[in-house]
């Protein structure tokens, strides 16, 4: 938005210029809604049509005309009808789209001493005209002021702000405050794919590739074809260690091999199962038992919940779950969800945990029944 300047109709220059004069006729206005609507704006084209049959203050009406001659890149003609006006956020674009940064420095401190009120629209703007400029500093502390002076800080923020927020205080290398606002900006909306990546690539600074290769994940399930998810995921998985994940990321028609056989299961928790987790492990072991039973002691309207939490080799895990689901026929009855690391509070009903024989057991609810599957030798 910053840098882009809009190609007038002939006729325009004319309809603003007429604009000026007192008594202005509404043909001026309504050209001037036509314009607006025809550059796809049309918040302001509805405006400059109800000032066609009820002309706006003078002041506000000068306001609007510089912002015109702006839109246009007649930055003189808009500075004009400005400079005579008290300070305000419209000259600090200008000054900015001007590349005066010393005076949009001072005229910045100066409005955000008693900040006049400012619009998301207009707010974004300038934090971009900043971020146009190199200068992050000045576009998280105009941030920071107006928050201040709105209540409520920063939290109070819509998405678009929490992104610019988050943006800038990566300029600035400051990762773990930039992560606080990316998780808040997810929280606000979490379908958003980049806020996830940035999380995924402050992930693999932190050395959690769990998380990075998670985060990546739910991106390419929204997003098959996302540009750079893959690399990043490769990046991750490569961190984790995750041999068997790395070959199947490059090659997924590799065979995933079925978890060995294992001794009986906790038959009457399984019976009454509505949640189970699979904690740490690379392969299913012991999810056959388990599934096996649960078919057989429920009814076919029952569903279960099955959580892979914490696994060594993510992408191979699952392949092996999903493999032994559609063995079993028992696909659609079966929700299976994925977490990168132990957080007993996410699954409340959870009632049985699979862990690998030498695991040691997560902190967990005394109602959490423990199970390590112990693998048949073969002869």
């Amino acid at each position: 938005m910053s840098g882009m300047r809009e190609t007038p109709p002939a006729d325009l220059d004319q309809a603003l210029i007429d604009l000026e004069a007192d008594g202005p006729a509404p043909s001026a206005f309504e050209r001037v809604a036509r314009w607006r609507r025809a550059c796809g704006d049309a918040e302001s084209a509805a405006e400059w049509q109800t000032w066609s049959l009820l002309p706006p203050e003078q002041a506000d009406l000068r306001t609007a005309l510089a912002e015109c001659w702006r839109r246009l890149g007649r930055f003189d003609q808009a500075a004009r009808l400005l400079n005579a006006q008290a300070p305000s956020w419209h000259q600090l674009i200008l000054v900015l789209q001007q590349h005066d940064v010393r005076e949009a420095l001072g005229l910045q401190f100066q409005l955000l001493h008693d900040p006049p009120p400012l619009e998301i629209e207009h707010l974004l703007e300038l934090v971009n005209l900043w971020r146009d400029h190199n200068q992050p500093e000045p576009a998280l502390e105009l941030l920071k002021q107006l928050a201040a002076h709105q209540g409520g800080g920063l939290s109070q923020f819509p998405t678009p702000l929490a992104n610019a927020c988050a943006d800038l205080l990566e300029q600035l290398h400051r990762y773990d405050e930039a992560a606080s606002w990316w998780e808040h900006s997810l929280r606000l909306d979490p379908w958003q794919n980049w806020p996830m990546m940035r999380l995924a690539h402050h992930s693999l600074r932190q050395r959690h590739p769990a998380t990075c290769v998670h985060y990546c994940r739910t991106v390419l399930e929204r997003d098959p074809q996302h540009r750079w998810a893959p690399g990043v995921l490769r990046q991750g998985l490569e961190q984790l260690g995750a041999r068997k994940s790395l070959l199947l990321h490059s090659d997924p028609s590799v065979t995933v091999a079925a978890a060995p056989a294992c001794d009986a299961g906790p038959e009457a928790t399984i019976r009454d199962l509505r949640c189970v987790g699979l904690f740490a492990m690379e392969a299913p072991l012991g999810l056959d038992v388990v599934m096996e039973t649960w078919l057989q002691t429920n009814e076919p309207h029952q569903s279960l919940e099955l959580w892979l939490i914490a696994s060594p080799e993510p992408l191979w895990l699952r392949a092996a779950v999903d493999q032994q689901l559609r063995t079993l026929d028992c696909h659609g009855r079966i929700n299976v969800k994925e977490w990168p690391r132990w957080e007993a509070q996410r699954w409340p009903s959870l009632s049985l945990l699979l862990l690998p024989p030498q695991c040691p057991t997560p902190h967990q609810e005394a109602s959490i029944q423990v199970w390590r599957p112990q693998p048949i030798p073969t002869l």
